[in-house]
């Protein structure tokens, strides 16, 4: 079973790398099965199972004893065709993605700050909490990035959870798959550990003020610091 799902697996980035790249195009029409097991050198049950999931994924649809078309599957296709873009080798549509995934965020965490603002009972306690573990962690001698990785998700998840808004949670934690390879390229580079801490905690401060503007300011600081950096590598 494991050797059928690796083929599976295997066929399924096939197909889906040829349409990302722009080889397979809205409208062709891929070859009929039995020509695929052949050309893929796999047997019935794995075609149908990724053509199956390709499907699934809005990449392609089948208009049964006829045909199967590709799709635009930039309008049909699901969330998870973001991460196939991330991992694929075309580069055009992968700047593409993470600006636009970035740009997404950018909306919904300047959006939640200003819910916090507005919240004048607002607990901030949970981003005070990680503030201080990132200063404990800064004066370590031995610092572990994973887990200033996950104190800098908390980060962020606390302020989208402290607006309290049920869509922009939900929208975010979709792209939480795309954030993460990103925040662990993003801290390949030590020097911008300095920069972040820094603005997480001038943001704290704005919020503990109700000053808007400022939270605004930061936030937006730290967002765009983070596209630029993770272009530099990416």
């Amino acid at each position: 079973m494991k050797q059928q799902d690796n083929r599976t697996d295997a066929m399924i980035k096939s197909i889906q790398n040829k349409i990302i790249s722009g080889v397979l195009k809205p409208g062709d029409k891929l070859p009929p099965l039995r020509d695929l097991a052949r050309d893929h050198h796999v047997s019935r049950s794995v075609v149908n199972s990724a053509i199956s999931t390709l499907s699934t994924k809005g990449y392609i649809s089948i208009v049964p004893r006829h045909y199967i078309i590709i799709n635009d599957y930039l309008m049909s296709g699901s969330l998870t065709i973001l991460e196939d873009v991330f991992y694929s080798d075309n580069e055009t549509l992968k700047r593409k993605m993470i600006d636009d995934t970035l740009a997404c965020r950018m909306l919904v965490e300047r959006n939640s700050i200003k819910y916090i603002v507005e919240d004048m009972e607002a607990d901030l306690t949970p981003i005070k909490l990680i503030v201080d573990l990132e200063q404990q962690w800064q004066n370590e001698s031995n610092h572990d990035i994973s887990t200033l990785y996950a104190l800098d998700l908390r980060f962020h998840n606390s302020i989208i959870t402290m607006a309290q808004n049920m869509v922009f949670s939900i929208i975010y934690h979709q792209f939480d798959y795309l954030v993460k390879p990103m925040i662990a390229a993003f801290y390949s580079n030590p020097q911008v550990v300095g920069f972040v801490l820094d603005k997480h905690q001038k943001i704290y401060q704005a919020l503990a003020n109700h000053n808007r503007d400022l939270a605004l300011d930061l936030i937006t600081a730290l967002l765009e610091h983070g596209e630029q950096e993770l272009f530099k590598i990416i």
